[in-house]
């Protein structure tokens, strides 16, 4: 199973759906990429006009996954993996609405 689907459909409506319904759609570092590489994708379609995020089952996102927190090979490591791909940085860039579907 995916942990993010991503689609765009006619209308140019770009749907982010968080897909790890068992662990409340916690968002680990595989998903953090991938909604990254999905966020870039929106900002970069001049044909996506809107982006929607939607959690599947019964929790919009936990948060961060913590169980990988212990993971990183260093401190620095994982603050440098943060920075790198930050969502919320990402987001800003984006100049269309963002909606979070709850």
């Amino acid at each position: 199973m995916d942990p993010v689907l991503f689609e765009i459909d006619e209308r140019g409506v770009a749907t982010i759906t968080l897909n790890r319904p068992k662990q409340l759609n916690a968002i680990n570092m595989a998903m953090r990429d991938l909604i990254w590489e999905y966020l870039t994708a929106c900002r970069d379609i001049p044909d996506v006009k809107i982006v929607i995020f939607h959690g599947n089952g019964q929790c919009f996102s936990a948060g961060a996954d913590i169980s990988e927190f212990g993971t990183s090979p260093s401190v620095f490591a994982s603050r440098e993996a943060r920075h790198e791909r930050d969502l919320w940085i990402e987001m800003l860039k984006i100049e269309k609405p963002l909606i979070a579907q709850l």
